[in-house]
């Protein structure tokens, strides 16, 4: 949040006097601000458990959504597996 409120104001201002301000070290500014362009990486498992839940009515709590994960994940495998080595 910082770093976007930073990052916004950085053309107009002195970036010292806003991170000072923000109180954020400047390399600390610099990797959330590189992290903020990269792809998140569990973005396909985010919207699996979303999936999950969704078509559940919201009754699943985290272990009945691992269960189902897990189902799903060792299906997949079997169905790559018989692909791939029938």
């Amino acid at each position: 949040m910082r770093t976007l409120a930073v990052a916004t104001l950085k053309s107009d201002y002195n970036l010292a006097v806003l991170l000072e301000i923000a109180r954020l070290p400047r390399s600390t500014f610099y990797y959330h601000l590189r992290a903020l362009n990269r792809p998140d990486r569990h973005a396909a498992v985010k919207a699996l458990i979303t999936e999950i839940f969704s078509s559940r009515q919201g009754r699943y709590g985290h272990r009945r959504i691992r269960l189902c994960r897990r189902q799903l994940k060792s299906e997949q495998f079997r169905h790559l597996k018989s692909e791939h080595f029938d």
